[in-house]
């Protein structure tokens, strides 16, 4: 019996692709990634998404259809990655929870934010949110 690793790649920063695309990025990881190790090294690798604006804070990511992704993660990052989407794409989404109501949760004692982060944190937000964003056009 052969063992399969298994591996999860991390697209964390939304800076390495243009941000209009985003309801493109699972197909061309399923395409590109997927069907490469497929083809090549003969192993079916599926592969997780995460987007954020760093590493350490991203948000998991699933394609529900063609238009729609739905995220895991903390209002902080969420907000984030809405933030971009308003700032600097043609896209227009609407979300699953209010934006109004994506309210983070800092942890602003720095003794505490070491504590719980077993480390250095200089930003901690706490809030845990499942929201859907749907395209429903682009600007011109």
């Amino acid at each position: 019996m052969n063992l399969v690793p298994i591996i999860v790649v991390h697209d964390s920063n939304t800076n390495y692709f243009p941000i209009d695309r985003l309801f493109e990025l699972r197909s061309a990881y399923d395409k590109y990634f997927t069907g490469w190790c497929s083809e090549y090294i003969k192993s079916p690798f599926l592969f997780d998404l995460f987007l954020g604006c760093a590493y350490q804070r991203s948000a998991e990511v699933k394609q529900i259809d063609d238009n729609t992704i739905e995220m895991k993660a903390s209002a902080y990052i969420i907000n984030g990655i809405l933030e971009k989407i308003d700032n600097e794409s043609h896209l227009i989404v609407e979300t699953s929870i209010p934006r109004d109501q994506i309210v983070p949760n800092f942890i602003e004692n720095r003794f505490d934010r070491f504590i719980r982060e077993e480390g250095c944190s200089l930003v901690m937000d706490t809030s845990k949110y499942k929201i859907q964003i749907k395209k429903i056009g682009m600007r011109s």
